[in-house]
């Protein structure tokens, strides 16, 4: 039994174009005008082109399909502020195409923006207003959103009343959005030493000094960190 895995048989250029030609002959046909050396390199070229025209095929059909995926916008799942004084708002985003920036302005003035967790963004206004926040997406499609910034202390306690009673100095205050921290309130002379308040009176926002032989400065915070500072000219 004969092998026919390697049948292959080479012959030389002029032999096929004479064998090409006693075909001819014998198949009573004119005679080939192109020779057999230029209809191989011919079909070379239609097989390069053809695939050629495969590769061009598949690429453009990888386009369409990733086409789509140029336009996807990033989502705002959801906004979640924090219940104090001075609140942060965490933005959880879901987005297909990766992240490159999230920036956000509240009055004009830039908020800081920092990434807690994948996806997951907090912004501290700092300050009341519009906060505009923008979200962007590596393909440079973004989502835009308006926040309404509330409840934010930067205002210091206010003095309601004062008044002197012998060796004594009463200070009336309030502070109507975080609360007068009473337990930071202290007065300094020109030693710098500390005084604290001989009496206070929370419920009815009365702070006691002993009144002082000179000038003192006196600080008032509330719970935000807003201080006031007075001076009590002697």
């Amino acid at each position: 039994m004969s092998d026919n895995k390697n049948n292959n048989i080479n012959i030389s250029q002029e032999l096929a174009d004479q064998m090409l030609q006693n075909i001819f002959e014998a198949c009573d046909v004119s005679p080939n005008t192109v020779a057999l050396e230029e209809l191989e390199t011919y079909t070379a070229y239609r097989r390069d082109r053809f695939k050629l025209r495969k590769v061009l095929t598949a690429f453009i059909l990888v386009l369409f399909i990733f086409v789509p995926f140029l336009f996807l916008s990033p989502e705002i799942v959801s906004v979640q502020q924090t219940p104090d004084s001075d609140p942060t708002y965490n933005i959880s985003v879901e987005s297909f195409i990766p992240v490159v920036s999230v920036t956000a302005t509240v009055n004009g003035k830039d908020v800081p923006v920092v990434e807690k967790q994948k996806g997951v963004y907090t912004l501290q206004p700092g300050e009341e207003g519009i906060m505009n926040v923008k979200i962007t997406t590596l393909n440079r499609q973004y989502i835009t959103k308006k926040i309404h910034v509330t409840s934010v202390d930067n205002v210091t306690p206010f003095v309601v009343d004062s008044m002197r009673d012998g060796d004594k100095f009463y200070l009336y205050v309030d502070d109507n959005i975080s609360g007068v921290d009473y337990e930071t309130v202290y007065a300094q002379g020109a030693d710098s030493k500390k005084i604290m308040p001989i009496q206070i009176d929370e419920k009815k926002g009365m702070i006691v000094f002993k009144y002082p032989s000179e000038s003192i400065n006196i600080f008032i915070s509330d719970m935000a960190g807003n201080q006031l500072q007075l001076l009590l000219t002697i």
